[in-house]
């Protein structure tokens, strides 16, 4: 359920019934496309009205107790242009009544357009997770795009649409880059200084082989996510050895992330057993589902790789030892963005949609078996040539 209080509307500039109904639904999507994304608890937006800044819009009746202070992180959100991250403690501090409310951390970011705030978008976390500053980051990506297409959009069909599209995903993708460039840039400074010590090189080079490989991850996510939406994904399935394939991939996921133990084992009757797929988009389903192993699985962790076939596919099993999901989140993974319950991953959630899309274009499938705490299986079912199937 989510409100607007009916006393502001005769205080709110535009106040005819038109453009009330109007705000109060763009004000609306903008902050429940919020709490979506950042799979927050609770979403508000806050405006100035006569000088105070009031909570106009809330998703829950329970926030409108909170009355927001005239010199609190709002008001300095909204005067200030500046973004504020709480965590519980100190929201407790600022509002005693959060002691009772099941909710964690809240981030505040001002809506803003050519400089002028005409609003404050707030998120509140569930109470088993904590925002982090690359949250906020994301916020502030997320607001001002939003705010770029509601000026941009009379109509809020059009609004709606495009907030779902893939052209706001990838304006928020910046914060998902700036960490492993960051990381990549200060290990190739170090490396580039003169040094004899051969073990810092040791230390540093798997680290900047696992960056490099998450920023390949992302930016081949973010092409196929663009070619998908425009229709210009091409597919070029050929007959290929599919244990020399995994074993190309293992090899080079090793190197990037080494931390780990991998057994793989195969039961096919045939050394050389091929199947009908396109081999690039084969090779990046499989280090996207090794990468979700590594980034689930605590370190010095098992992850196998099994290798067998029925009757018309070849199945490759990746298990891991990992936090496993919970049975009333597995309908979910494969959905576009879905990080998990506690967002707290690096990533764009968009590796699991990718691997399903690419396996249904091949006429195979993708099932996964999983508890929490349990760790994870996820099968592949990938196509047999015509003539091998029996």
């Amino acid at each position: 359920m989510s409100l607007f209080i009916p006393a502001l509307k005769n205080k709110l500039e535009d106040n005819s019934n038109a453009e009330f109904d109007k705000y109060y639904q763009t004000l609306s999507l903008i902050a429940e496309k919020a709490r979506i994304i950042m799979n927050g608890k609770y979403s508000s937006v806050f405006k100035m009205v006569n000088g105070q800044v009031e909570r106009i819009y809330a998703s829950s009746p329970i926030l409108f107790k909170l009355k927001p202070r005239p010199s609190g992180n709002t008001a300095l959100a909204y005067k200030e242009f500046k973004s504020y991250l709480l965590n519980k403690n100190q929201l407790i501090e600022i509002h005693p009544e959060f002691e009772n409310f099941q909710a964690g951390s809240d981030i505040s970011v001002p809506l803003y357009y050519k400089n002028e705030v005409f609003g404050v978008l707030s998120i509140l976390s569930h109470p088993d997770n904590s925002y982090s500053t690359n949250d906020l980051n994301k916020l502030e990506a997320f607001s001002n795009i939003a705010t770029q297409l509601l000026k941009d959009n009379k109509e809020l069909l059009k609004l709606n649409r495009n907030l779902n599209s893939y052209n706001l995903f990838l304006s928020m993708t910046a914060h998902e880059l700036k960490t492993p460039l960051t990381i990549v840039s200060i290990y190739s400074q170090i490396l580039a200084q003169k040094t004899d010590s051969h073990k810092l090189e040791n230390k540093i080079k798997p680290k900047l082989l696992s960056q490099v490989e998450r920023l390949t991850k992302l930016t081949n996510e973010l092409m196929q996510i663009n070619q998908i939406k425009s229709g210009k994904l091409k597919f070029n399935i050929n007959e290929n050895n599919i244990k020399n394939l995994i074993e190309e991939v293992l090899t080079n996921f090793k190197n990037a992330y080494p931390n780990y133990i991998y057994i793989f084992s195969h039961k096919l009757l045939k050394e050389d057993e091929t199947v009908l797929i396109d081999r690039d988009k084969i090779i990046q389903a499989i280090i996207n589902l090794l990468a979700n192993a590594v980034k689930f699985s605590p370190e010095n962790s098992t992850i196998k790789l099994n290798l067998f076939r029925n009757k018309s596919f070849v199945l490759l099993e990746i298990v891991d030892q990992g936090v496993g999901i919970a049975k009333n989140n597995l309908a979910k993974i494969f959905t576009q963005f879905y990080k998990g319950e506690k967002n707290k991953y690096e990533g764009l959630g968009l590796g699991l949609y990718l691997v399903k899309y690419v396996m249904e274009v091949h006429k195979g499938k993708i099932t996964v078996e999983s508890k929490a705490n349990k760790g994870t299986t996820i099968t592949l079912y990938l196509p047999l040539p015509h003539d091998r199937k029996r």
